[in-house]
């Protein structure tokens, strides 16, 4: 015992005589307390989860080394491993993976109340979503909700065709333009004309006034979504110009809603042409796209509201539109013109039914005319006067687009209580849950052994409706489901299909030579985009 007091005084005397030692020393010893600490909290959490399966983890990293190339395409492959329920571990946290239609009915409605927004999960895209509809919870949700859904019903939209329209021609002429057989990229092309549409739609900016919003709001989501896999970027230098980046974008949008004030308050009141009209006015307004009604934007929505909007609330909520309201359509129109394209028997079908709306608009000519109000309704709505789906197969061919490459991969909610069942397993409160669409999309037992094929018509009253327990519509998420589904759905899709019913008409698009291969994903991107762009070539369609 001597000699060994003898050896630690000697060490001890060692160290004082050597600084650096003495520093080095301490700071293992630091080290390996911080390391030790999270193991130990890491193997608390697991056991908290530990009747949930799942794959081995690694210590400290958990399953992000397996995450690094085409994680959702693993998270399917886990799903069929494990089952419609299984964990993994990021960063030593425990998220529980759900891809079933019952699991995901019981959190999205049964039980919605107890399985609210995971906010750590939607803090990454914090800076510019803010508090907006996608991110908000509680009376601030409530509140925005009630002011903004209804402007997205099928009717009120209309007020909002001379963008969808505009924006189409636009391409249209730009692609006449170029000599035929010429090569475009359809993802940069596609993010800058649906940008110009949330543009004008909600903050009532020209092409040109807009211009400027493509290249930083790319800059902006792909720091955002490196982040999600590699959160060290903060910290990098590069955070100084990320930083600029979302001040621009901020200064821009709060410039606009403060001239925007200040019009209504020179107006002393609605300013003429900007009082945002109801679902009826709306309806006996007009029978042309260009003659027709034509209301305030989304900022005099919120301006005209009877809940008033902060100037940080308005921010919030229309970086939110113009994310939201680009990314994921745009992504919609990419991977569909690609399917479409890749699939020449289902690309006749849809030019059928485009050719077949510009006849009921009494539109002749390939290039002549604005798609009207008949052709706008036979292509754009989902369901008749009386409710009834209407079978149209641009409809169909966007769903199944989305359902093969669903734009957000992944729902993200959290458990509120202690001792949540889920799946027959007991979870802790705060557990974060993600609801897998790409899993749950690409589920045989759902789809049918042909469940990697492009086939539109399986969304015209197919296997998936039938399900017992009336699963439908959780089969199906892309636009999440229940009391938070995206108000823009009807926008996105509507928007969408106008844009395809320009392109469609006036030419032939094939896959451009060399783009012969499905693109892989990006690994970290949501919503999902093909690696190295989309290139088509495209040609003027000679019509008979």
């Amino acid at each position: 015992m001597a000699a060994q007091m003898l050896d630690v005084d000697a060490l001890w005397h060692q160290l004082q005589a050597s600084p650096p030692l003495m520093y080095a020393t301490a700071g293992v010893a630091v080290l390996v307390l911080i390391l030790s600490v999270i193991l130990l909290r890491d193997t608390i959490m697991a056991c908290r989860v530990s009747a949930v399966p799942g794959p081995a983890a690694l210590p400290f990293v958990g399953h992000i080394p397996f995450l690094l190339s085409e994680p959702w395409n693993r998270f399917g492959e886990w799903a069929r491993k494990y089952g419609d329920i299984y964990k993994i571990f990021i960063w030593g946290t425990p998220m529980v993976i759900v891809s079933s239609p019952e699991l995901v009915k019981h959190i999205l409605r049964d039980a919605r109340d107890r399985f609210p927004k995971d906010n750590w999960s939607y803090s990454f895209f914090g800076p510019i979503l803010g508090e907006g509809l996608v991110t908000a919870s509680g009376a601030s949700w409530a509140k925005q909700n009630q002011a903004l859904k209804p402007k997205f019903k099928h009717a009120a939209l209309r007020q909002y065709m001379r963008a969808f329209t505009g924006a189409a021609s636009r391409l249209r002429e730009a692609w006449a333009a170029m000599p035929s057989g010429s090569v475009v990229e359809l993802d940069s092309t596609f993010r800058q004309v649906t940008l110009e549409v949330i543009a004008e739609v909600s903050l009532g900016l020209t092409p040109a006034d807009a211009s400027v919003l493509p290249e930083l709001f790319g800059e902006i989501i792909d720091e955002l979504n490196q982040r999600m896999w590699k959160p060290w970027r903060a910290f990098m230098p590069g955070e100084i110009t990320h930083q600029r980046r979302i001040r621009e974008l901020n200064d821009i949008v709060l410039g606009l809603i403060r001239k925007r004030k200040q019009e209504y308050a020179e107006a002393e009141g609605i300013p003429a042409g900007r009082r945002v009209l109801d679902e009826d006015e709306v309806l006996a307004a007009g029978a042309s796209v260009d003659t027709g009604p034509r209301g305030g934007d989304f900022l005099d929505i919120m301006l005209q509201s009877e809940s008033e909007f902060t100037d940080t609330e308005m921010l919030d909520e229309l970086k939110t539109m113009l994310m939201a309201g680009h990314e994921t359509t745009a992504m919609m129109l990419t991977w569909c013109t690609f399917l479409l394209a890749k699939h020449p028997d289902e690309m006749r079908k849809a030019v059928a039914e485009v050719d077949a709306a510009w006849e009921a608009s009494g539109v002749d000519g390939p290039k002549d005319g604005k798609l009207g109000w008949a052709g706008i309704d036979r292509m754009t709505k989902d369901s008749d006067a009386s409710g009834a789906p209407v079978d149209t197969y641009l409809h169909y061919a966007l769903h199944e687009a989305m359902r093969i490459y669903t734009p957000v991969p992944v729902l993200a909610k959290c458990t509120r209580d202690e001792g949540e069942v889920l799946g027959g397993a007991p979870l802790p409160a705060g557990t974060k849950v993600m609801l897998c669409c790409v899993a749950l999309h690409s589920d045989p037992k759902l789809w049918g052994s042909d469940v990697q094929a492009f086939r539109p018509e399986r969304h015209r009253g197919s296997e998936h409706r039938k399900l017992p327990g009336k699963l439908y519509p959780f089969t199906f998420i892309p636009f999440s489901q229940g009391r938070r589904e995206c108000v823009g759905r009807r926008l996105a899709l509507v928007e969408a299909k106008t844009i395809l019913s320009y392109m469609l008409r006036d030419f032939e698009i094939t896959l451009a030579p060399g783009q012969t291969a499905e693109p892989r994903t990006d690994c970290y991107m949501m919503p999902l985009r093909p690696e190295g762009g989309m290139r088509v070539q495209i040609k003027p369609r000679v019509r008979h």
